[in-house]
């Protein structure tokens, strides 16, 4: 088996890295941060000033969201609040203190992360001391420095303009051998023309962004900036990126659909900021992918230190960091060397297919009255969501009436009840031995990381011993139908599970069909129905995918056996 981890660049700065950091290192440890380094506003600008170090605050940041360790995390973003050193964060003071010690930027990012225990790596986008400029060839106009371009109202039209980086920059080696590696390059959401130009205009990122086999993914700002982007909507948004580098170097464009409440877009509308809005024919039109969701966070209050001048123009609007996470890692497709290439590929959906949901649900309500608990006392509330009667184990629900503690003895009890495999259907356990011996290997697709997922997973040890592949119950079949390429189905399991095929043939066991939503009829697809659980087969007639009906195990062993040797 193919162990290797996925390979995941960032490029950004500020709070649009952070939050997107923050949630892609719950999947792999091999994150790489690429980092803007031509901030000069702030503690930044005044260390640069008077000490004459590269800009620190943004790296500081980076390293912040990767770190393991609380502690020293929250050291590294504590802030003075009186005395000489009011406004800066200790974390810009360690970096300026390690660099001017070693002489060697690079050097004193790699000390950080030691002492943070950084999960993955951050990367300065250039070691050059540089500053930004912004000019437009046609007026008498000259915009110098980060600080000044970020609250400059912009009088001419930023898309004429050019963006570029004084003296002239040369990208950091490390980060351009970061986007070859790649398994899938992010370009986070964050301001254009002061966070992502700075970095995409440097001598090598053009070069390296259009030649990087990996996939190069866009996730689109949720608002406007005032003065600058005004009226830009999302293909708006990507087309400036692939402007400042100069190539369509684009291959998914992720971007929001939901829309938050009225009196919180009016607070944004009294600053000039606005929704940044979709057209979806025109998105269509592009020559890249489109993810269009609800990606939006819940919306909440942020602690503000009255030492930080910067929090109130923070936004209150925010992505849903581990949506969009999810959302990428379907396109994160590894070079070919990196898959484990195999002819077919057997995939099984957890939740219909092999796991005995009814069964579940009485074993754990009957383990809940053990505890003095009564897991169906939502039913009305989650009635009103999921417009169903049912009980719905979600993760707030589950983690509340248990607790982790809890739930660790009733996990104990039901396994030693009902056995390591009570809860998988005995024919999907049938399909799984037989494919087992004719050596086909085996993937578990599941619809989000939340508890009730997982408690699957932990009560059918059997299952774990597989990759699974996570989707997006709203998205179905975007996994099969986005990563054909070369005639190889390219399947990236949750990166816990660090197994990747290349898959020529898939065979899909399921019982609604609704998974294949974006495969065409040619694709190279068997799709079996279990005996007699099966439902709908209205889409399977719409793509032409004839449905094989196995009734039992001698048969599928017949025709499987027959399959196989074609």
């Amino acid at each position: 088996m193919n162990k290797k981890e996925l390979e995941i660049v960032v490029i950004g700065g500020g709070t649009g890295s952070f939050t997107l950091l923050s949630a892609l290192k719950k999947y792999t440890s091999s994150l790489t941060a690429i980092v803007n380094m031509a901030d000069d506003g702030g503690s930044t600008g005044v260390l640069r000033d008077e000490l004459g170090v590269l800009p620190a605050g943004d790296v500081r940041q980076c390293l912040v969201a990767l770190s393991e360790s609380p502690k020293v995390r929250d050291l590294f973003n504590y802030r003075f609040d009186e005395g000489s050193l009011q406004g800066h964060a200790f974390g810009n003071l360690f970096l300026a203190a390690l660099e001017k010690l070693t002489g060697n930027f690079a050097e004193a990012v790699e000390t950080a992360a030691e002492v943070l225990r950084v999960q993955g790596r951050v990367v300065p986008a250039t070691l050059d001391n540089v500053r930004l400029r912004m000019s437009w060839p046609d007026k008498d106009v000259v915009l110098s420095g980060e600080r000044v371009i970020d609250v400059e109202q912009f009088k001419h039209d930023p898309r004429q303009a050019t963006l570029s980086l004084e003296p002239r920059a040369k990208a950091n080696p490390a980060a351009l051998q970061a986007i070859a590696d790649a398994d899938i390059v992010v370009i986070a959401p964050g301001d254009l023309y002061t966070s992502l130009g700075p970095i995409l205009v440097a001598d090598g990122f053009a070069e390296a962004l259009k030649n990087t086999k990996a996939n190069v993914a866009y996730v689109c700002n949720l608002v406007t900036k005032r003065g600058q982007t005004d009226g830009f909507n999302v293909a708006a948004h990507a087309a400036e990126i692939e402007r400042f580098v100069g190539e369509p170097i684009i291959d998914v464009l992720v971007y929001n659909t939901g829309e938050p409440q009225s009196v919180l877009l009016q607070k944004y509308a009294n600053k000039g900021e606005f929704w940044v809005s979709a057209k979806p024919d025109e998105l269509k039109k592009q020559h890249y992918k489109i993810v269009g969701d609800d990606f939006l966070a819940p919306m909440a209050a942020v602690k503000r230190a009255k030492s930080d001048p910067l929090a109130e123009h923070r936004t209150f609007i925010r992505h849903d960091a581990d949506k969009v996470a999810r959302a990428l890692l379907q396109f994160a497709v590894a070079k070919s060397r990196s898959h484990q290439e195999v002819e077919t590929l057997a995939l099984f959906d957890l939740d219909r297919t092999l796991f005995d949901t009814e069964k579940f649900r009485e074993a754990l309500e009957a383990a809940a009255a053990r505890h003095g608990l009564k897991l169906t006392g939502m039913e009305a509330e989650r009635a009103r969501v999921w417009a169903t009667g049912r009980p719905f184990y979600d993760v707030e629900y589950i983690a509340q009436a248990f607790g982790p503690q809890a739930w660790n003895e009733v996990r104990r009890e039901l396994l030693a009840a009902h056995g390591d495999n009570a809860f998988l259907y005995s024919d999907a356990l049938e399909f799984l031995n037989l494919l087992e011996e004719l050596h086909v290997p085996v993937a578990i697709l599941t619809h989000g990381t939340d508890v009730g997922q997982r408690l699957k997973l932990e009560l059918s040890p059997r299952l774990s011993g597989y990759p699974f592949i996570v989707t997006d119950s709203r998205q179905k079949g975007v996994l099969l139908g986005e990563v054909r390429q070369n005639g190889r189905y390219y399947i990236t399991p949750d990166v816990a599970h660090h197994t990747a095929y290349a898959a020529r043939r898939i065979l899909f066991f399921d019982d609604v069909l609704e998974n294949f939503a974006g495969l065409s009829a040619e694709s190279n697809i068997t799709a079996f129905y279990l005996v007699e659980r099966s439902r709908s087969k209205g889409r399977a007639a719409e793509l032409a995918i004839e449905p094989i009906h196995i009734r039992d195990l001698s048969e599928a062993r017949s025709y499987l056996s027959d399959l196989l040797s074609t």
